[in-house]
């Protein structure tokens, strides 16, 4: 795999000087086959939640991804009280989450390539949340949202799929959000944040008068609601 294993694991907090002599001489998947005995060496208490074989974190080994972030959360959450029998759910809780997101990424980016007009429809693409990342999510959150089963522990994880809107110049700004500001009034879409990031060059995504225009949407749309008898909560 040509990437050090040691340098990975002294990156999650958790490796002592046994564990990276004990891995020194090899790397790649040799490696994946040692990390369990250095693992129970180093942090039996992690060892214990995740049982002998923790699939999900020799793949994220594997891969180079994720595996410091997630082995910390998981370790803090076991310190913390999260039993070994619910740490090991998680794992297979993390698998199921993630096959979900995956099948609902198309209609996902259908329901925003609707409220756009033709030549922007390409634009729109879609992912689900991955494994490593959920499964770092319900360790970080069980306690504060609950996560007692499958269902709690979809619940918790508000950001399951995501879709982004790739536009070729900010001169598209403007058509993309009078289709953002339809959709809003026709209750196509919902806004409940908007976190207006920067991009290149200190760019902001919406400008003051974007962001004007899709605030005075939701108001309308709020309006209408109300308007026709509808409870609305806020309001």
């Amino acid at each position: 795999m040509g990437f050090n294993v040691v340098k990975l694991l002294k990156m999650t907090g958790v490796a002592s000087e046994y564990t990276s002599k004990l891995l020194t001489p090899v790397n790649g998947s040799k490696a994946v086959s040692l990390f369990p005995c250095a693992l129970k060496q180093e942090c039996p208490f992690l060892a214990k939640g995740i049982g002998e074989a923790p699939e999900v974190l020799f793949e994220a080994l594997r891969r180079r991804t994720g595996l410091p972030k997630t082995l910390q959360s998981m370790g803090k959450a076991l310190e913390n009280g999260l039993e070994p029998a619910k740490a090991r759910n998680f794992i297979s809780y993390s698998e199921k989450i993630e096959a979900l997101g995956k099948s609902k990424i198309d209609e996902s980016v259908e329901e925003i390539r609707n409220i756009l007009p033709d030549h922007l429809k390409g634009c729109v693409g879609g992912r689900g949340k991955g494994q490593i990342s959920t499964l770092d999510k319900l360790c970080n959150d069980w306690a504060d949202k609950n996560i007692v089963d499958y269902d709690s522990a979809v619940s918790a994880v508000d950001d399951l799929i995501g879709t982004r809107i790739v536009l070729k110049d900010l001169s598209q700004m403007d058509t993309l959000t009078d289709s953002l500001a339809t959709g809003i009034k026709n209750g196509d879409l919902t806004i409940t944040e908007l976190r207006n990031y920067r991009g290149r060059f200190n760019a902001e995504y919406f400008n003051d008068a974007q962001i004007s225009r899709l605030s005075d949407a939701v108001l309308d749309r709020y309006k209408s609601l109300v308007a026709a008898g509808e409870s609305v909560d806020g309001v």
